[in-house]
């Protein structure tokens, strides 16, 4: 049997990071970056991995296979877009890439929703009608449409939504159907505002560094 799950993980890195005023997926995080910390994460889980970026060359050293936007500075949904073109397993996960505390159980249990299971390495037959076409974290704040599991067959949806002049993912939400991770099923996995935390500003980045060495065995450091 394959490792992982029949999935592709999508790291989304094509954002300006104008907020961050540098990269964010290239922030240091410990003794690696934070887009090395989710592609380390991701490998054992999914079966190919793909970075969306429009600058290529910082993100050769990954190794891994880079995606650009087939339309750059639409954002996010236009990054689902690129990768749900080029993956090659019926499954993707779209991963925002200052998202460095996400852990591997909260993909197996998206997985498991959208397969309409509470577990297990599942089968990835085609959605019928009606079946959910994605996957979502969905916490007090909303949901987190930046971590989640997406069937190829919402491309078109995304295509659409596109071609229509929309850019929120959230709004696609409310158009295709969708598996909630939510409640008790989500707070047994952490805390979700550590889960998803994001790395959009420099404060949202000291956060980050303070969370993961309040989760670190031993009081280990993050920070050089």
């Amino acid at each position: 049997m394959e490792a992982g799950f029949p999935l592709t993980g999508l790291i989304l890195a094509g954002g300006a990071s104008s907020r961050m005023g540098r990269p964010k997926a290239l922030l240091p995080f410990g003794p690696e970056r934070v887009i090395e910390r989710q592609v380390r994460l991701l490998r054992p889980l999914c079966r190919e991995l793909l970075v969306v970026t429009n600058d290529p060359a910082a993100f050769a050293f990954l190794g891994v296979p880079l995606v650009g936007d087939r339309a750059p500075g639409l954002g996010p949904l236009a990054g689902l877009e690129a990768g749900l073109s080029a993956a090659s397993q019926p499954v993707v996960l779209g991963l925002a890439c200052d998202m460095p505390l996400l852990t591997g159980s909260v993909v197996a249990a998206l997985y498991a929703r959208l397969m309409g299971s509470d577990g297990g390495l599942l089968g990835s037959a085609p959605a019928g009608v009606g079946s959910p076409l994605a996957a979502v974290p969905r916490t007090p704040a909303g949901p987190e449409p930046l971590c989640a599991l997406w069937r190829r067959e919402a491309l078109p949806a995304i295509q659409g939504a596109l071609a229509a002049g929309q850019r929120s993912p959230q709004r696609l939400l409310a158009q295709i159907p969708v598996a909630w991770l939510e409640g008790e099923a989500l707070t047994a996995l952490g805390d979700p505002t550590r889960l998803f935390h994001n790395c959009n500003t420099p404060a949202d980045y000291e956060q980050a560094l303070q969370l993961a060495e309040e989760g670190s065995p031993g009081g280990q450091t993050l920070r050089s």
